[in-house]
């Protein structure tokens, strides 16, 4: 059995599912409607053989850190499998299993199936939508949950009364204007948080304003085309971020953080970064 345990998103990572991509596909920006450019600047041609280089280069740094591996069972059909927080995430002791909007990322789903049973407590969102990188834990008592297209009304209602069951009592809901909350905000072991001006309204940064010692802002153009907020953090002192954000880079190293710098270009190009693509199940207080 793997007992889950997350409560932060900076306590020393041990253990979390991730897949290899090895169905990714080739991906041609042309293909997509010209509307998602304007929506997704950071959008670009995804080159597979590319994609699973950088991916496993950022694998051999966790493995080196000693993260353990869960690997759900491969589905031909779903090539965004390597995006493993979106299906799955961990709040507290409980893996929940994500719902999707969209149809063709649901084939994600069946390669969790056979892991299931390895979890002592599963909690199913089958009420509407919500995906795990709209999912940001800032402590053993406060979670946000952002909301917009891909995860709506139905899906925070369901995950934040099982979270409540669980005896963790702040579920915040933060609307936002990214694909996840987590391309949205960056927070920090240190309290403050990073944020992104171009995805998150005044009257969101107002409601976070009290979750965080300070709010900063991200630089617009490393935002932008980079998705700069999405960090993996490796624990309260290492981070995992992307090598094309140096001001990013540069304003974590002032805050003492040890930064790892990874090209992860193709999975930003593909709508996703980092974080996306790392479902933390342990994690140490």
């Amino acid at each position: 059995m793997i007992t889950p345990h997350v409560f932060s998103e900076y306590g020393r990572l041990r253990r979390a599912i991730v897949h290899d991509a090895n169905n990714i596909c080739d991906m041609c920006p042309d293909r997509l409607p010209k509307n998602t450019r304007v929506e997704h600047p950071e959008q670009g041609e995804v080159r597979r053989d590319k994609f699973i280089e950088q991916h496993a280069a950022l694998l051999q740094i966790l493995e080196t850190n000693g993260v353990v591996f869960t690997m759900p069972d491969t589905q031909d059909e779903a090539y965004c499998q390597v995006f493993t927080r979106d299906a799955a995430f961990v709040v507290g002791n409980t893996l929940f299993v994500a719902g999707f909007r969209e149809s063709y990322r649901r084939p994600e789903l069946a390669g969790l199936a056979s892991l299931l049973d390895q979890f002592p407590k599963v909690a199913v969102i089958d009420r509407g939508c919500l995906e795990g990188g709209d999912v940001v834990l800032l402590g053993p008592d406060l979670v946000l949950i952002g909301t917009n297209e891909n995860s709506d009304q139905s899906g925070f209602d369901q995950a934040s009364d099982r979270i409540r069951q669980d005896g963790i009592s702040h579920v915040i809901q933060v609307r936002h204007g990214g694909l996840h909350l987590d391309c949205c905000l960056a927070p920090l072991p240190n309290g403050d948080g990073l944020f992104s001006p171009g995805r998150l309204s005044s009257d969101a940064c107002d409601l976070l304003s009290s979750c965080f010692r300070r709010l900063v802002a991200l630089d617009p153009e490393e935002d932008a085309r980079h998705l700069a907020a999405n960090l993996l953090w490796v624990d309260e002192e290492t981070v995992v971020s992307n090598i094309h954000v140096p001001k990013t880079n540069a304003l974590l190293r002032s805050l003492g953080f040890q930064v790892l710098a990874v090209d992860y270009t193709e999975a930003i190009h593909a709508w996703g970064s980092i974080r996306c693509t790392v479902c933390p199940l342990v994690r140490a207080n």
